[in-house]
């Protein structure tokens, strides 16, 4: 039976397998029925050779921008067993498998690709790509308060059910809390706390730590009465912007949860360079972020990830260890630390110290 004592600085002894493979299903099906509408496997299968993705974009009439998305998309089918990959010099190749030829393309008698049109896609892969390329409008609320606060308030439903799935995530990753000894920040800030999972664990592993749950006006209005309503412990909130020129609260420690993978190099580099105005010296930043292999190989997780972040307003995307070191080094941060949790947490564990 489920308790409020269980230990949450450990991942819980049964892991969510059934759940978690029930609730990303659906976006398995989204890449395979998003590839048939690009019509990838019969491209390989005409093609006779394995092909990159500029050249399979450049076919199916992809904007040329999009050619880095083609190959997020073949290395989610490659990783989901459709595909095969080949990396050389001149970069990754991919081609059909002995199933996805038998299966997957259209002239062949056995042919099931109409089955998957009739999966429920949330996004469009391939109108995304076929179009200008330019992520889905209804997410730039991320990153306008005024926009973001209107829409709260009239399309309430939305951003009830956004913050209660971004909550249930959270709670993948409580016990990575615990992956560093975080004892020496005494000022932390959940930067996007949403409703305060990670503050409250916080407060429950470090007694004494000063907790701040940082979030949009709306967002702390909205948790605020989640904390009411449900009965929960109080946190202490700060209603702030961090696309703003407003300051932040000064804190020993900076955690950023689930966020700036939504967002491409650019805006990355911008929003770290925020934080780090508002770091202490001696302090750090906390990423919690899945973490790509290299050459896109996986975790799956990560490669359903990043194809829908390369769909939102941010043109976002999961990274490697590598690109971490590099976007953090490059921004006045310390070479990291990683910890990789190979359970089924949605997040690893970012840190690295400010410079």
């Amino acid at each position: 039976m489920a308790s409020r004592n269980m230990d949450l600085s450990k991942p819980p002894k049964v892991l969510p397998r059934v759940i978690m493979e029930v609730t990303h299903a659906v976006e398995r099906t989204e890449m395979i029925y998003n590839a048939g509408q690009l019509r990838i496997f019969d491209r390989l299968s005409e093609a006779g050779r394995p092909v990159n993705a500029s050249e399979l974009g450049k076919a199916a009439e992809v904007s040329p921008e999009c050619y880095g998305h083609m190959e997020r998309l073949c290395c989610t089918l490659t990783h989901l067993g459709l595909l095969e990959k080949i990396v050389d010099e001149t970069g990754m190749k991919f081609q059909n498998t002995e199933e996805a030829e038998l299966y997957m393309t259209t002239k062949s008698p056995y042919s099931l690709l109409k089955l998957t049109d009739a999966a429920r896609h949330n996004f469009d892969i391939a109108e995304f790509m076929k179009g200008s390329g330019v992520g889905d409008t209804t997410r730039t609320w991320f990153s306008d308060v005024e926009e973001n606060n209107k829409a709260f308030k009239e399309v309430f439903f939305r951003f009830n059910r956004y913050y209660q799935k971004q909550d249930a995530y959270s709670k993948t990753c409580l016990h990575l809390l615990k992956a560093f000894d975080l004892s020496e920040f005494k000022t932390v800030v959940d930067l996007g706390g949403g409703v305060g999972s990670v503050c409250r664990a916080l407060q429950r592993f470090y007694p004494g730590m000063n907790v701040i749950n940082l979030d949009m006006p709306c967002v702390v209005d909205y948790a605020k009465k989640q904390e009411v309503d449900q009965q929960l412990d109080k946190l202490n909130y700060v209603a702030a912007d961090v696309f703003s020129d407003e300051p932040l609260p000064k804190a020993d420690l900076y955690i950023v949860g689930h966020f700036i993978h939504m967002f491409n190099d650019d805006v990355t580099a911008s929003i770290l360079k925020r934080i780090r105005q508002f770091i202490r010296p001696g302090g750090a930043i906390l990423i919690l972020e899945k973490v790509m292999e290299d050459e896109m190989e996986g975790p799956e997780l990560c490669l359903l990830y990043s194809m829908r972040m390369a769909l939102s307003s941010g043109r976002g995307k999961e990274r490697t260890r590598h690109e971490y070191h590099q976007i953090l080094t490059d921004n006045g941060f310390d070479v990291p630390q990683f910890f990789i949790d190979n359970g089924y947490g949605c997040y690893d564990a970012i840190l690295a110290k400010k410079l």
